[in-house]
């Protein structure tokens, strides 16, 4: 018995290019964190990105994975859908994905698709 639930993540960077330090003429201001309120990502525009699909945790008979996509939103602002899988016939509820990022990063975690398991 399998049961999975969804969850879409979008996270955004200043973070510099490289680590040459360019001279003032050449410095350019680092393009504004948009506004989360302001992006919307339905989620039937998702399609899988390039890179493969990465497991995070699979403990307990739970797996979670990371899958990104090709949605791009705004410069700088990438999307990740979180899959969490449960192989445990027993009910679960109330899933929560909670997250924490460096300081150079925004982060915004959309709600699940659903946020329990099925009886069995």
């Amino acid at each position: 018995p399998t049961t999975s639930t969804t969850s879409s993540l979008t996270a955004t960077s200043n973070l510099l290019p490289s680590l040459t330090i360019p001279t003032p003429a050449a410095v350019e201001p680092a393009p504004a964190i948009p506004n989360f309120n302001d992006l919307v990502v339905p989620l039937e525009t998702i399609t899988p990105g390039t890179a493969p699909p990465m497991q995070i945790l699979s403990k307990h008979s739970l797996t979670v994975t990371l899958h990104f996509t090709k949605v791009t939103p705004a410069p700088g602002v990438m999307v990740i859908v979180i899959s969490v899988v449960s192989m445990s016939a027993a009910y679960t509820s109330n899933v929560l994905f909670q997250a924490a990022v460096p300081k150079l990063f925004a982060l915004s975690i959309d709600d699940a698709a659903k946020a329990s398991t099925a009886h069995r």
